[in-house]
């Protein structure tokens, strides 16, 4: 189930545009994923909105932190 809280967060508001999921919370964190469309640029993706200060970080299969402001997060709008 989904807290208020992470109804909240602008990923949440997003997650249509983006082509993301709500995956689970912690207490500090709301996790959405992005999971693999079959094109090589777009792979697994999970991307976090910290609750204290809105602060998103995307971060790969790899383990690999990706800038959330930048590409990625508009390739996610393009669906690409």
């Amino acid at each position: 189930m989904i807290s208020e809280r992470a109804t909240k967060t602008s990923l949440f508001r997003q997650k249509e545009e983006l082509g993301i999921s709500y995956a689970w919370e912690t207490g500090e964190y709301a996790v959405f994923e992005k999971l693999e469309t079959g094109d090589p640029i777009i792979g697994e993706y999970m991307i976090t909105e910290r609750f204290s200060d809105g602060k998103i970080e995307v971060t790969d299969d790899k383990g690999n932190v990706l800038d959330a402001t930048g590409r990625i997060m508009n390739l996610f709008r393009l669906g690409i």
